[in-house]
């Protein structure tokens, strides 16, 4: 069965979540510092009266800053009754994925600490492309 899934880049990693759990996509928002944030934590955002707080997707998945390049690009994502913003540094495009392409997380490379157990891969055109499931932010934005 396919799947509609928004694909985005953080420095040279591609990353894609299902489109279902995609609010929109804003980029002109001013990002406000908080004190005694959470480490993934970038600040809060008002949209539209509601405060969303902004997760740093460098951060989550522990990419280093690139002093070249600014990421400036929110996806707000809807994660059960919760809304919360995903930093990212810019959003590629909306792919179509039938869940029988994935591929195979190998167990030896689990093992080996290269990739995660449950993970999800892609191939699309010539990159690899990591599947985020919604839940992965259960424990941040709670």
């Amino acid at each position: 069965m396919e799947k509609k899934y928004m694909l985005f880049l953080i420095e040279t990693s591609y990353y894609a979540i299902e489109v279902i759990n995609v609010q929109e996509i804003i980029t002109s928002l001013e990002i406000l510092d908080i004190p005694r944030k959470k480490n993934c934590c970038e600040g809060i955002v008002s949209l539209r009266g509601d405060i969303l707080p902004v997760i740093g997707g460098r951060k989550i998945f522990k990419i280093e800053k690139n002093k070249d390049k600014e990421d400036k690009t929110i996806i707000v994502l809807n994660n059960r009754e919760n809304s919360f913003g995903l930093l990212v540094e810019k959003v590629i495009d909306v792919i179509e994925i039938d869940e029988n392409d994935f591929l195979e997380a190998d167990l030896k490379n689990s093992d080996q600490g290269i990739i995660e157990s449950n993970e999800k891969l892609f191939k699309f055109k010539e990159f690899t492309v990591s599947i985020l499931d919604i839940e992965l932010f259960d424990s941040v934005v709670e």
